[in-house]
């Protein structure tokens, strides 16, 4: 039995200035508190290898201090001889920012169509990628067919991609990718991939696509926005036996900061009164939540500052103020 943990989309340096002008509880370390937490999980869940699905940091071009913050952590993970397989992003253009700590042999990058090698006594996978593609509809044939030709003949093939595939959902409203340039046909997906650990959609979900392969979306690592409001975060542990030919799945939750948005009223109070609102409905709220303030109007938003708001919510808050349509 071989034990594979797989999570993605941590967006590592998102809301994370390095020069701050307002002092308030951003919400950059959540993203790096969850990461670690991940990592941290992997000896007591005897986890044998990690595979991240994409997005390791939230843009292409990031500063050097979170490339540090960033790599310090992979190296000190790769430490402990768990192995770790990170496809690039569309986030980081493909290209993960380079280190000479990416060379540690418990590193490895699909940085290229490749596939590498694992075993474990007796039970080997081959975990073939690539990274993001776009236009990846008339791609995928022919990239995939060249990892196919690499794959041993008693190892278990699961495919690791960053892409968007047909019929994965997304959003609250459970939107469906249909077929598109830029979006995988779920009919592609087929032997000899016995599963595909896909990163890039946000939300957590798994399904078999008309080619009869299971499809594993862990979602990101932490919610990037208020789309993502009622979405529980993790990752997946993948239990594979290869002698059986199986894979079963748990997913595991990480905890997240508490999302809350507060509509106001359209009456035509004063500005006093109406932080007077403010201030009561932040009350009512965990301290430490994330909160979005809807205006109901552009009068009542000529009343409104983010610095009078934030001088009314507790300083734990993150609190962002939403401009009316218009």
């Amino acid at each position: 039995m071989v034990r594979l943990l797989f999570f993605s989309d941590s967006h590592l340096g998102y809301d994370y200035p390095i020069k701050p002008r307002i002092d308030r509880n951003r919400r950059g370390m959540d993203f790096f508190d969850n990461f670690d937490t991940v990592l941290q999980n992997v000896p007591e869940l005897n986890v044998d290898l990690v595979v991240h699905g994409g997005d390791l940091f939230f843009r292409s071009k990031v500063p050097g201090h979170i490339i540090d913050m960033v790599y310090d952590r992979l190296l000190a993970f790769a430490g402990k001889g768990v192995p770790l397989y990170i496809v690039p992003g569309n986030h980081e253009r493909s290209v993960l920012p380079p280190s000479i700590w990416l060379n540690h042999p418990n590193i490895q990058i699909f940085d290229t169509p490749r596939v590498f090698h694992f075993d474990k006594g007796e039970a080997a996978i081959d975990l073939a990628g690539f990274p993001f593609v776009r236009d990846v509809e008339s791609g995928y044939d022919p990239i995939t067919a060249g990892l196919a030709a690499q794959l041993r003949p008693d190892a278990f093939p699961l495919l690791c991609i960053h892409q968007l595939i047909e019929g994965a959902a997304v959003g609250p409203t459970g939107y469906q990718f249909r077929r598109a340039k830029d979006i995988i046909p779920s009919g592609s997906l087929t032997s000899p991939w016995r599963g595909v650990l896909c990163g890039h959609v946000h939300r957590m979900q798994v399904f078999e696509s008309r080619g009869g392969v299971p499809v594993y979306i862990p979602g990101s690592t932490e919610r990037t926005s208020f789309a993502e409001i009622d979405e529980t975060k993790g990752y997946f542990l993948l239990d594979i036996d290869p002698s059986a030919g199986t894979m079963t799945h748990e997913f595991v939750p990480l905890s997240s900061r508490p999302m809350v948005r507060i509509s106001l009223t359209s009456s035509g109070e004063s500005e006093e009164l109406l932080y007077s609102q403010i201030r009561h409905r932040l009350s009512q709220i965990p301290r430490d939540a994330v909160v979005k303030i809807d205006a109901a109007n552009k009068k009542q938003l000529k009343k409104l500052s983010m610095e009078k708001i934030r001088a009314v919510a507790p300083e734990t808050m993150d609190v962002q103020l939403k401009y009316p349509p218009g």
